[in-house]
């Protein structure tokens, strides 16, 4: 079981824009990454020109400042506060500080470019079942599993697809990774508040079939991608998830235990303790 592909893809000689690929790491970086980057980056720029203060330490005022001193003159130039404790009067450390100050007032707005970047970002949370099943669905062989909307908010239009990926070697001897959209019973929900059960029903002689006994022969190195997105109701922007389910989560003639119960009043109940679980 993972949320990605098991297989690793490695790229060479990619073009690459330095700028957009730059921005793209930085929001899809984890918060206490993005936030240690930026401190690592002010404590860099600051502990820089507060060298370069100290070494053009006789153009401020007063004469004969420690490095410690110059570093903090740039902690607060760099922020614009500007306390006036030390003053530049040579033209030469005015225009380091005209340099710091621009450099403080970019670095500021593109952080927080970035921070509203994150913020605005739309994400799921979607879950997933541990387990896909190869069982008995509404009295035909299926292959099923399930998922639900962690949230308390509703995803309008939720589409689901259910790939089979696996390896196949074409007449020519060229190995690749095939994907193949199979059959739900239920691709779509206009809404997608509670659990939904994805099905697809085993053909005979069809290809998910020949992919159940590639599995009984561990060939070809079968994995299931479960991919949803919809419309998230709060935000009115589209969201999306997906989840990748290995050869090993795959298991045969079970049934997932209920998770929706009524409780008094007619409120529906969904007990998540009881989601990833099999009956017995």
């Amino acid at each position: 079981m993972s949320t990605r592909p098991s297989f690793e893809i490695q790229t060479r000689n990619a073009p690459k824009e330095l700028l957009s690929d730059l921005y793209y790491r930085l929001v899809g970086l984890a918060w206490r990454y993005l936030l240690l980057e930026a401190f690592l980056f002010y404590l860099f720029v600051n502990l820089s020109f507060g060298l370069i203060y100290y070494l053009l330490r006789d153009g401020l005022r007063p004469q004969n400042l420690s490095f410690l001193e110059c570093y903090f003159f740039s902690v607060h130039t760099f922020s614009t506060v500007g306390y006036g404790s030390i003053v530049p009067f040579s033209s030469v450390v005015n225009l380091v500080t005209v340099m710091e100050i621009f450099c403080g007032l970019v670095s500021m707005a593109l952080l927080t470019g970035l921070c509203f970047a994150k913020f605005s970002r739309p994400v799921a949370r979607f879950l997933f079942s541990k387990h896909i099943l190869i069982t008995k669905y509404r009295g035909k062989r299926a292959i099923i599993c399930r998922m639900a909307n962690a949230r308390t908010n509703t995803v309008m239009n939720a589409e689901v697809t259910l790939t089979a990926m696996f390896d196949e070697v074409t007449p020519e001897g060229i190995r690749y990774r095939r994907l193949e959209d199979l059959a739900l019973e239920r691709a779509r929900t206009p809404v997608f508040i509670l659990t939904m059960t994805v099905a697809h029903i085993i053909e005979p002689g069809g290809l998910s079939e020949s992919l159940i006994g590639c599995l009984d022969r561990k060939e070809k190195d079968v994995e299931f991608l479960l991919s949803v997105r919809g419309m998230d109701e709060t935000l009115g922007q589209t969201i999306h998830d997906m989840h990748v389910f290995s050869a090993d989560a795959v298991v045969r003639d079970r049934q997932f235990e209920d998770v929706l119960s009524e409780a008094a009043g007619g409120a529906i109940v969904i007990d998540y303790a009881n989601f990833h679980e099999l009956k017995k």
